[in-house]
């Protein structure tokens, strides 16, 4: 009986931590700066899939008004012009690597992204890359620690 009773004080418990834990509100992330984070990038439109592509990642330097970063193979720069939320890029330079089918097609859909994109958006540690409504790259914040 006592092994019992002991045994669901423990489940009570248990369920009576995980209960708060699920209804405590967190408090909400402050965004990422847009300047001087390294974007790695998460996700792209229609069937890209960007698996094992650790690498690729954008990085914005306001100062110089430079955008730079690496594609998943090559490395890319150019100029960017930021008003408000407005975007928008100068043609951009690669590097000119061959790498695997798969990885060309990611770096030509974030390379179209950079030149096509006329706003962004951050909320937490996402950035979007839109023109007009449509989402054309999604990004995460690495920080560096």
């Amino acid at each position: 009986m006592k092994q019992l009773l002991l045994t669901s004080t423990v489940i009570l418990m248990i369920l009576s931590c995980s209960k708060r834990t699920m209804n405590s509100s967190h408090p909400t992330l402050p965004n990422a700066d847009f300047d001087n984070t390294r974007w790695r990038l998460i996700r792209l439109p229609g069937a890209i899939t960007i698996t094992n592509l650790e690498d690729a990642f954008v990085r914005f330097d306001a100062e110089k008004k430079q955008v730079s970063g690496k594609s998943g193979c090559n490395s890319f720069t150019g100029q960017f012009k930021l008003d408000e939320n407005k975007f928008s890029t100068t043609p951009i330079a690669v590097t000119r690597m061959m790498c695997p089918h798969e990885i060309m097609v990611v770096e030509n859909a974030l390379l179209k992204a950079l030149q096509e994109a006329d706003e962004y958006i951050i909320s937490g540690n996402h950035l979007k890359l839109l023109k007009g409504s449509a989402v054309l790259a999604e990004f995460e914040a690495l920080y560096l620690q």
